[in-house]
């Protein structure tokens, strides 16, 4: 074997196919790990052993290795993709994503443009019950001609000048529903303790008196007094020795808790007639007062703010709100202040709201669809708002006397 590249381990020369193996080809570790694979073996001589082999191959393990890792990367890809598949969001939302976008811009300080302040009115101490957000277009009035109108205070007040109110409710006057809170109110309420005693609001005849569930109203006396049966629970009902244009004019007390009188009697004006009381429909002790004219009928009521003399020093501001086609606009707010420097809030009420049968009535004369009572004389402003609109006029109460205004449209 001298001059030869040949190598004996354990006694065994090692060729391949008859060409001896130097060292620098042979494989580290050849009879331990990653050894070639044995080809053939033949007899050898003189007692020694030739191992006869395919020959060493360089190359098989990297390309197990690069076989190994690209499938591993293939799994992960089809484990990736079919998660990806079935949950997208969830997956995605399983990485936290670095915030490289800010997706509200944000301005600074020293580039935005600031707008010059908006003019706000001093707040007045008002109930706002139309939204201020959005500014709204004041209107000028159309000029409409002032009808011809003979008052009628015919007649008082319905309880003594030393009750505990003589005035009617402002929050549930004719024509309103209490801010949307109850039926279409067909008359006025003097919200007084159970037992204040009730007088005649003018001299004249009792035509009812007492419980009104069966019929004793009407043309006929074919009719309950009220909306329905047990309406006032207890009515006394008064017909006016004064009558309007040749009109009979009525005056009903509703709710009494007691009456001393009865149908055909004659009375005075403050003559006692019954106690206020809470029977009926009503939810506290007072006396519910209407005015009907023509007929003893609860379809012919009016408003008692323009039959009602106003209290000393006080006179009743009633107006008719319509549209540019002279149409009544129903279920407005209408606002009264004061024409003072500050504007001081008076009062509000509404337009006349739509009744089920039968509705409010306005006078024949006059077409209002709204009044307001016992307002001290002075000057005023009143506003209406209808959508997204103001009408504002400026009006003046005088002692004893109605004023009336149109506006709108």
């Amino acid at each position: 074997m001298r001059g030869q590249c040949a190598r004996v381990y354990c006694g065994i020369e090692i060729k391949t196919k008859g060409k001896p193996v130097c060292d620098d080809e042979l494989q580290t570790g050849f009879l331990f790990f990653g050894a070639p694979r044995v080809q053939s073996i033949d007899a050898l001589a003189s007692g020694e052993f030739h191992l006869y082999i395919k020959g060493k191959n360089r190359n098989k393990r990297p390309v197990a290795l690069i076989v190994g890792i690209l499938a591993a990367l293939v799994t992960v890809l089809i484990i990736f993709g079919y998660a990806l598949a079935q949950e997208p969001q969830r997956f995605v939302a399983a990485f936290e994503l670095p915030d490289l976008i800010t997706r509200t811009p944000t301005l600074l300080e020293a580039h935005v443009a600031t707008r010059p302040p908006t003019l706000t009115r001093r707040p007045t101490n008002t109930r706002t019950l139309v939204p201020t957000k959005t500014p709204m277009a004041t209107v000028a009035p159309t000029a409409t001609p002032r009808p011809k109108f003979d008052p009628h205070f015919l007649f008082g007040r319905p309880v003594q000048p030393d009750a505990a109110s003589n005035s009617p409710d402002r929050f549930y006057l004719y024509g309103t529903t209490g801010r949307g809170e109850y039926e279409v109110h067909h008359g006025e309420e003097f919200v007084n303790p159970l037992g204040t005693p009730i007088v005649a609001v003018a001299d004249g005849t009792i035509v009812v008196a007492g419980p009104d569930i069966l019929p004793q109203c009407g043309a006929g006396g074919n009719e309950v007094c009220g909306r329905q049966p047990d309406y006032y629970g207890n009515v006394i009902i008064l017909k006016l020795d004064a009558s309007y244009k040749n009109q009979a004019v009525y005056v009903a007390y509703g709710h009494v808790q007691k009456w001393f009188v009865k149908p055909g009697q004659r009375v005075q004006e403050g003559e006692p007639l019954g106690e206020v009381g809470q029977a009926g429909i009503a939810l506290g002790p007072h006396v519910h007062i209407e005015t009907r004219l023509g007929a003893n009928s609860y379809a012919a009521t009016r408003n008692p703010l323009l039959w009602m003399r106003p209290l000393p020093g006080t006179g009743v501001l009633a107006g008719r709100l319509q549209d540019r086609n002279g149409n009544l606009i129903r279920s407005a707010n209408i606002l009264i202040y004061a024409a003072d420097e500050n504007g001081t809030y008076i009062g509000d009420t509404e337009t006349y709201s739509r009744d089920q049968y039968p509705l409010v009535n306005a006078d024949d004369t006059l077409g209002e669809n709204w009044a307001f009572p016992d307002l001290p004389a002075g000057a005023y402003i009143v506003r209406a708002y209808v959508g997204s609109l103001i009408y504002e006029r400026r009006v003046t109460i005088e002692n004893g006397k109605l004023t009336f205004v149109t506006f709108g449209g």
